[in-house]
């Protein structure tokens, strides 16, 4: 027979679909109460019964395996795991019936999350797993796996990240990052856009305008740029995670570089202020010289990996005040240009 190894294992199936109103935040809460699990955790195990014609196990429900030897169900996916009629299995994708804000709180959940409504501005959604949003997303969102919101991206201020592809409308005023690739069918507009994969701009006149997008791989887009001349930044060829810690070498370097200056003007002799532990200023600025000896060189050694990166541009009008960074090397637009392929795409290659 099936012996269960969780907490809850006695209470059945849970809902599948949550509808939001007044008395969604119990219902949630007894959902997560049940506890959760991770693919490959141990769910149960199988022991021989005295009756020799009844099946140790009545049957594997969804999402759940036996294992090699079988003796233990298994976890195939994350979720939240039960019993329903002596059979396990997990729980796996939620629906959540309307808006994600106040009536709901932050929505966290150990699976997909599929939200008929919109995420508002305030609140944020994390899952192990895919998140789908049938309106907008003006709130955050954390995901292992996609992101496909119908409506746009439009939350200023929080990240949103996800694991594989970003799917939306289109994205404005945001921080989006992703694993994967950044699949926009209109457009997106004044954000921050970071793909290690390609980004993606998908209908017809569909425009990349303002902002900063770095794509490791390239960049796929009918119009980059506006009219206005707004300065338009995409970086190629270079994993975005990397640019992210050449950034922050370079902010160290600017840090210590004002530490050394400050550190200098106290040991002037016009510096004022009194008596000066000059020995001990001296031994302090040694140590942030070999700091900024050490960032020197760290920088120097990105920038030449980061020259051999490569990148690819695909853009029908490419519009003044576009700039494009291929490695480490900015390409400026002064004139409307059309057709430009920059670089070579991977399937290019084959």
């Amino acid at each position: 027979m099936f012996v269960p190894g969780f907490a809850g294992a006695s209470l059945g199936k849970p809902p599948d679909t949550y509808k939001v109103g007044p008395g969604f935040k119990d219902a949630w809460s007894g959902l997560l109460a049940r506890g959760f699990c991770s693919p490959g955790s141990v769910l149960g195990f199988l022991r021989e019964t005295d009756e020799p014609h009844r099946p140790a196990l009545a049957g594997i429900g969804e999402n759940v395996e036996m294992s090699e030897d079988r003796s233990k169900i298994l976890a195939r996916t994350a979720g939240v795991p039960y019993v329903e009629n002596g059979i396990p299995g997990v729980l796996r994708r939620v629906v959540i019936d309307g808006d994600v804000g106040v009536e709901t709180g932050e929505i966290n959940f150990p699976g997909d999350v599929v939200i008929t409504g919109n995420i508002s501005r305030g609140y944020r959604v994390s899952a192990w797993g895919t998140v789908k949003v049938e309106g907008t997303c003006a709130g955050a969102v954390s995901c292992t796996e996609d992101l496909v919101v119908k409506g746009g991206i439009n939350c200023p201020g929080t990240p949103i990240e996800a694991g594989r592809d970003v799917i939306a409308k289109f994205i404005e005023n945001s921080v989006v990052w992703s694993r994967r690739n950044v699949i926009v069918s209109q457009a997106i507009l004044h954000s921050r856009v970071e793909a290690e994969g390609e980004i993606i701009i998908t209908q017809p006149g569909g425009r990349l305008v303002g902002g900063l997008s770095r794509a490791g791989v390239g960049v796929i887009v009918p119009v980059l740029g506006a009219p206005i001349g707004a300065k338009t930044v995409v970086e190629l060829g270079v994993s975005p995670r990397e640019r992210r810690i050449y950034d922050s070498a370079e902010r160290d370097l600017k840090a210590v570089e004002k530490e050394i200056d400050e550190v200098t003007r106290m040991m002037s002799p016009k510096a004022k202020g009194g008596s000066v532990d000059t020995l001990r200023l001296k031994r302090y600025l040694a140590r942030l010289d070999e700091k900024r000896k050490g960032l020197l060189q760290r920088i120097a050694a990105m920038k030449e990996e980061f020259k051999a990166g490569k990148g690819f541009l695909s853009a029908d009008l490419v519009l003044p005040g576009a700039v494009v960074v291929m490695g480490t090397e900015p390409i400026e637009f002064h004139e409307e240009t059309r057709f430009v392929r920059m670089g070579v795409a991977p399937s290019e290659t084959h």
